[in-house]
């Protein structure tokens, strides 16, 4: 930890770096790691990926890329440092701008999004706009072999998935247009936390329905955002709401970031026999 203590190498503007990569390893039992099939590339690795990943694609001056299992951020800072490359003598206001929507990642693992999404903010932090009051990190804690399905009901494009809990299903159904700001969603997504921890069901049904264009609020989508709002009032008496509207946030989020010209990173490598039974039949049709 004390390589950690002089922020002004942490926030060093000529160099970018994996700040927690090996803090990751070192705190992280590596049976732990390996069992859940994370391995991690060195940097210069990383770097000769995605430039010969580049020199393949034809749009090579906007390109957009996503690493769907992040890890700590290695492919990410490769990545962000490319764009910041390619910027040179744009403003640092175009920079930023220019890094987050080109420049995204996923991971199942909570601690690593956390870690990618620190490494991420450090290498943008001095890019910061003069006038922000609101930055959503495009990393995003979702599992990318098994993102929401879209279902068209009512003739209303919706995003559809189901989460198995200890004690109930968290079963989410909802409007794809839910997601057309994605700040305005996450705000909302926390204020729905706040209100289902207080007890305020109706409040947070307003919330969820506020998100939904009026011609899309046919009864069986208002009868989803309801039964979704009453699991996790349901879940909150277990002490568990607050990490299940997150994990909404993210995963339905996750499911709409566009197309992208390059896919890359280091995927988990992980016997198929070992992955639990249900999510193997669940993920099957990739295979």
């Amino acid at each position: 930890l004390a390589n950690y203590e002089d922020k002004t190498e942490i926030f060093h503007k000529s160099v970018i770096n994996d700040m927690f990569r090996e803090l990751y390893l070192n705190v992280m039992p590596e049976k732990v790691r390996h069992s859940l099939g994370e391995y991690y590339t060195p940097k210069w690795l990383a770097q000769h990926l995605l430039y010969t990943s580049l020199d393949k694609i034809n749009n090579k001056s906007r390109w957009k890329g996503i690493d769907p299992c992040a890890g700590s951020g290695t492919f990410v800072i490769a990545m962000i440092e490319k764009v910041i490359n390619e910027s040179k003598g744009k403003t640092k206001e175009q920079i930023f701008y220019e890094i987050i929507k080109r420049v995204k990642a996923i991971d199942l693992n909570p601690l690593a999004v956390l870690a990618t999404r620190i490494n991420y903010f450090i290498a943008i932090s001095q890019y910061l706009p003069d006038d922000f009051n609101y930055i959503e990190i495009p990393v995003y804690l979702a599992d990318s072999a098994d993102l929401p399905k879209t279902k068209i009901l009512d003739g209303v494009k919706c995003l559809i998935y189901s989460l198995d809990t200890k004690k109930e299903k968290l079963e989410i159904v909802l409007p794809k247009s839910v997601l057309n700001s994605i700040e305005q969603f996450s705000k909302s997504m926390f204020k729905v936390e706040e209100e289902v921890t207080s007890g305020n069901i109706k409040g947070a049904i307003d919330i969820i329905n506020q998100l939904i264009p009026s011609n899309e609020r046919k009864p069986i989508i208002v009868k989803y955002v309801e039964k979704l709002v009453n699991t996790l009032r349901s879940l909150e008496t277990y002490k568990w709401n607050k990490i299940w509207c997150r994990i909404i946030k993210n995963f339905l989020t996750a499911s709409n970031l566009g197309k992208f010209d390059i896919i890359i990173g280091n995927p988990p490598w992980i016997d198929w026999k070992n992955l639990p039974t249900g999510y193997r039949d669940k993920i099957k049709s990739l295979c």
